[in-house]
């Protein structure tokens, strides 16, 4: 089912498919040496968007942040992170002498971007935002987040030693409230810490020659533990941590960085997602707010996610709400257009709700085929702009 691009319409080729995705992203793709040695060494992975199907803001903390609580979930549409470099002959990382203790990694070296890195971006984004990408010479500097979660990677581990050239597809709309820039990161931080344990397997036998916390003579750390890589992540950005763990859909607290289990259901299994075309930076909806001012004590991030998350008492989370939303309507009075033009659609959605700090808006169904006639009704749609996108996906 094409659209045509003149009228700011996406390819659905690129973004609908009828294949169920897995209830959780499959591992990194990695190609390297056989001994681990010199050579090309590659890893890439998938980076799926996500949705907020529940976002309470519970009130703004002592340390500027936001304590939050909400339900996220991973869909299908994704972007591809794919990391490369080439380790030379006699400049890979060396390893133990025998009978000498492995040394740790100089304080902050190897750190932060090398000369050489490298970040190309592929733009597969449907219109409106094919070209965005091009325009905003940031997007493909020192702060991307992909650069960043590769220099705090380095930082950490001191691996790779070598530049990385680092290439990103884009299919998640730049800041549409679906996480896409760190999903990207956690990409990055997965793939490279796949390659690291594959690293020190290869060129050691196994079990890379001693117990964690082990490092090469040259400073090359053991791969991250699951804590440590939440907590690099966590540093890089709130929704980061969410990326990093394998669930489908998890419960979020604090910053967005404490996650717990959730094993309540979901009323839908496919999305249709409207995005209005234009943007809605983060940092004004939540400055057009007004929240309480919580106080340090017993509403610490700690307590306050054990008590919404916790037990059978535990607040559950409310489908469709986002505390986000009437500061979000403030600033573009024209979403409430867009929650009226979904919630007229045929099929009727279950529920529906903006996602982050929007301005893309998620419509839930029981099915594919009611997502997929969803998306197809909306081209007879009363919006009055023709720079909108819409995509149906499934949820992970």
């Amino acid at each position: 089912m094409e659209r045509s691009e003149d009228i700011g319409r996406p390819r659905p080729a690129k973004n609908l498919s009828s294949a169920e995705p897995p209830s959780a992203p499959p591992p990194p793709v990695l190609t390297l040496p056989d001994d681990g040695g010199p050579g090309l060494w590659r890893g890439g992975t998938a980076a799926p968007a996500k949705v907020n199907l529940s976002l309470r803001v519970l009130g703004r903390r002592p340390d500027g942040y936001h304590e939050l609580f909400g339900l996220m979930a991973k869909i299908g549409l994704a972007d591809r992170v794919e990391l490369s470099w080439t380790f030379e002959a006699g400049k890979e990382p060396s390893w133990e002498r025998p009978g000498e203790p492995a040394r740790p990694p100089e304080e902050g070296a190897p750190a932060g971007p090398r000369a050489g890195d490298t970040l190309e971006v592929v733009d597969e984004l449907g219109p409106p935002f094919r070209g965005v990408l091009g325009a905003d010479a940031g997007f493909r500097g020192p702060e991307n987040l992909v650069m960043r979660a590769l220099a705090a990677f380095r930082t950490a581990t001191g691996f790779p030693g070598a530049p990385v050239a680092a290439r990103v597809t884009k299919r998640v709309p730049p800041g549409a409230g679906l996480g896409g820039g760190s999903s990207d990161a956690a990409a990055v931080l997965l793939t490279l810490n796949a390659l690291l344990a594959e690293f020190w397997s290869r060129r050691r036998g196994g079990d890379g020659g001693g117990g964690p916390g082990r490092v090469s003579s040259s400073g090359v750390s053991r791969p991250l533990d699951r804590r440590a890589l939440l907590a690099l992540g966590a540093a890089l950005g709130s929704d980061v941590p969410f990326f990093l763990d394998g669930a489908g859909r998890l419960l979020a607290g604090g910053r967005g960085e404490l996650l717990a289990p959730y094993a309540g259901s979901v009323p839908g299994s496919a999305l249709l997602l409207f995005n209005p075309g234009f943007p809605l930076p983060t940092a004004r909806v939540f400055g057009f707010s007004s929240f309480p001012v919580l106080t340090t004590g017993p509403g610490s991030s700690n307590s306050l996610f054990a008590q919404f998350a916790g037990g059978p008492r535990g607040l559950r989370p409310e489908f469709g709400r986002n505390d986000l939303e009437p500061a979000a309507l403030g600033l573009a009075p024209s979403l409430g257009r867009v929650r009226e033009t979904l919630s007229r659609l045929a099929p009727a959605p279950l529920c529906l709700g903006l996602s982050g700090s929007g301005p893309t808006y998620w419509a839930l169904f029981g099915d594919w085929s009611g997502a997929a006639g969803a998306l197809a009704s909306t081209a007879d749609s009363a919006w009055p702009s023709s720079r909108w996108w819409a995509a149906a996906c499934r949820g992970r």
